[in-house]
């Protein structure tokens, strides 16, 4: 199942809108309806905030294999840099902020990791 379908059934099987989820992660309702539709897809931080919200993995949420034969965990390590932000350069955060972030790189480490096999395909 890919990421937007994911999205959809995760949010109809716990009962809210596509409001009540962009008020969960502070972000607009036409944002959320972007990556239900497949025209945009969340960022790494995006990605922890719901991965929290809906109480799964990253991976889980991505469809990620638990069986990955080739996992490389530098995979992403660019990609963050990408999704980078000001707040990530807070050195107050406070160990919920710091797993929030571990668990945002994790992500995009499995969504690279995912495309790389999907592109071998």
């Amino acid at each position: 199942m890919d990421l937007a379908n994911k999205l959809i059934n995760l949010r109809v099987h716990n009962k809210l809108s596509q409001r009540d989820l962009a008020e969960k992660l502070n972000l607009s309702e036409e944002l959320i309806a972007a990556w239900e539709k497949g025209e945009k897809e969340p960022g790494a931080s995006q990605l922890a905030q719901i991965s929290k919200i809906f109480g799964i993995s990253i991976d889980e949420l991505l469809g990620v294999s638990e069986n990955k034969s080739s996992f490389n965990p530098l995979a992403g390590f660019a990609l963050p840099i990408l999704d980078f932000n000001k707040q990530d350069c807070n050195t107050d955060n406070d160990d919920e902020e710091d797993e929030e972030y571990i668990r945002a790189l994790i992500a995009t480490t499995s969504a690279v990791d995912l495309l790389r096999e999907k592109k071998k395909k």
